[in-house]
Formats: structure tokens, sequence, C-alpha cells
């Protein structure tokens, strides 16, 4: 009878300590999710901060030789990519913002799928990058045959704003840069925007208008 009363006090015992121990294990789980979580949500944002600031050093680097040796085309290559990258870097803050959101709500599917747009994305930094890195050599070659006063050149920030036209005084300066414009603009290029184009040809329409005129 003794013995009968032991086994189920043993048995009641187990089953009252079971859900403690459980409960414990399960929040230990989600503290430990959580800090992974954590800890690759703060890795991609070092890793961008890395990108990003490279890519900045990068482009500065670049627009001081382009403006130095007065390389046009370069310098057109060169704002197209810098507005990719600018477009680019949207994107990621935005997912950067959304993987934040997944952390929070500790919700690791939608942490893995955002991290997958986030390394595409990091990816295609990493391309505009070399693109960046290809007009460095025709530069550097320019570089060799005159000597320019790297010193002294400025970066304009506010070319584009400024207009695509800006500085053509004639029919043939305009014609020239408008023939620069089409290597990189064109939808036909690697490089090409129709849109961006479309608004090229316009604006050159106008100004050839009043030149002949």
């Amino acid at each position: 009878m003794y013995l009968v009363i032991l086994v189920v006090a043993i048995v009641f015992f187990m089953l009252m300590k079971k859900p403690k121990t459980t409960t414990t294990t399960v929040v230990n789980q989600k503290i430990q999710l959580q800090n992974e979580l954590i800890n690759a949500y703060n890795y991609y944002v070092r890793l961008v901060s890395s990108n990003m600031s490279d890519l900045i050093t990068k482009i500065e680097n670049i627009s001081i030789q382009v403006t130095a040796t007065r390389d046009e085309y370069s310098n057109l290559v060169l704002n197209t990519i810098s507005s990719k990258i600018v477009a680019e870097n949207r994107n990621i803050n935005k997912l950067l913002n959304d993987l934040k959101t997944t952390v929070e709500a500790l919700d690791v599917n939608s942490f893995q799928e955002t991290e997958k747009s986030l390394q595409k994305r990091l990816e295609n930094l990493s391309k505009l990058s070399e693109e960046l890195d290809r007009i460095e050599p025709s530069v550097n070659v320019f570089n060799d045959d005159y000597d320019f006063d790297t010193q002294n050149a400025t970066i304009n920030k506010a070319q584009v704003d400024l207009g695509y036209f800006n500085g053509c005084n004639d029919l043939v300066s305009l014609k020239d840069r408008y023939r620069a414009l089409t290597k990189v603009y064109h939808p036909d290029t690697k490089t090409g925007d129709a849109d961006m184009f479309k608004t090229i040809t316009e604006e050159y329409e106008e100004l050839r208008s009043k030149f002949e005129g």
C-alpha cells in the first residue's frame, strides 16, 4: 500500500515539475534565437556601411581623376553608375529596416527571405563597384600622357542637376556632348536608360533649335 502511494507521489511530482522545465527551455531557446538574429542583423549593418564607405571613397577618387583629365565620357559613365549606386543603397536601407522588424518579431522565415533579397542587392553593389574599376584604367592612361594638376581639381557634385548640356555655347559643342551622352545613356548600351535618354534628347532638340534659329 505504501509502495503504491510512493509511486503515485513520484509520478505526480514529475508531472508537476515537467511544465516548469519545458517553459524554461522555451524561454532559453527564444533568447538564443533572438541573439542569433540580432548578431546577423548587426553583421549586415556593418557590411553595408563598409561597402558604401568604400564605394564613396572610390567614386571621389575617380571623380578627381576624371575632372583633372577632362575625360568627359568617363565622367558620364561615372554619373550613371553613381546614380545606380544611390538607388541600390535606398533599396538596401529599406531591406535593413525590414530585417530589423523580423528580428523584433522573431520571425525566422521572414528574416531568411529578407536576407536573400539583401544579399542580391549587395551582389549588385559589388557589380557596380567592378564597373567603377573599369573606369580607372582609361583615366590612368590619360594621366600618364598629360600632367594635370590633380591637387587643385574640384568635384562638381551638382553637375547632373545643372543640365546635360551645361557649358555648351555653340552647335558644335552641343552635338559633341550629345554624341558622348548617347554612348552612355542610349537604351542599346550597357549603361543605357530609356527615360534618361528621352530627357537628354528633348533637351538637345530644344537647344539645337535655338542655336540653329
